[in-house]
């Protein structure tokens, strides 16, 4: 059962505004080398779920706060949540990548091939621990872990706080569980208009802030 109000609560509510973010349900994470916090938002645009990383770095100045955008239909967003409590349940490391692409228009008209604008990388680690990662080419690597806030410990009976790695699964479902309520209310309410993005100042927009990345990344790309 979805808690209307309760979703309400995490945005200042309008379902037709074109974008939301969930101010309540952030991560934070750093690049290598670096001491300024990156933050992974959760958030909705026209109607249709968005992940975005901003980096905070300076030498990473691409956009606005370093921005890396991965947006998403609805299905495959809960494809995705589907699969981080896959991963949560998993008794071993694993990982999966999923490519969030994108068109452009082209100058003789028409529209590109779908192309590759970022992708998401999600897994266990050795540790247990569940992490997610936001990427594109030439971009900072940043793994945004799933854990407990620092204001909080759970211990069980007689034996003391409970592990990382149970900590992090816990964590997980639950963020699963409170996306999946906020984006469904979301989602179900929104109405389009006529199809256009539309930005607060009431001009029509087209994919922008995405970066681009090629088509030919793998796996072995990724060192973190």
């Amino acid at each position: 059962m979805v808690n209307e109000r309760s979703t309400k609560k995490f945005l200042n509510y309008d379902p037709n505004a074109p974008f939301h973010t969930f101010d309540k349900i952030k991560m934070y994470g750093k690049a290598q080398g670096e001491t300024k916090q990156s933050i992974l938002s959760w958030g909705c645009w026209n109607g249709n779920p968005r992940i975005t990383v901003s980096t905070n770095i300076e030498s990473d100045k691409v956009n606005k706060s370093g921005m890396i955008n991965a947006a998403f239909n609805p299905e495959t967003f809960y494809a995705l949540l589907d699969l981080l409590e896959e991963v949560a349940n998993s008794p071993t490391e694993i990982t999966y990548r999923v490519d969030c692409k994108t068109t452009t228009e082209l100058p003789e008209g028409g529209r590109s091939e779908p192309y590759i604008a970022s992708f998401i990388m999600l897994g266990k680690d050795s540790e247990g621990k569940i992490w997610l990662s936001v990427l594109a080419e030439n971009r900072p690597k940043i793994k945004f872990v799933f854990m407990i806030s620092n204001f909080h410990t759970i211990h069980e009976k007689g034996k003391g706080p409970i592990s990382e790695e149970l900590a992090s699964k816990l964590q997980t479902k639950a963020t699963v569980r409170l996306l999946r309520n906020a984006y469904y209310k979301l989602v179900l309410d929104y109405k389009s208009n006529q199809g256009k993005r539309v930005r607060k100042d009431g001009e029509s927009t087209s994919g922008e802030g995405l970066s681009v990345t090629s088509s030919n990344l793998n796996f072995d790309d990724i060192q973190m």
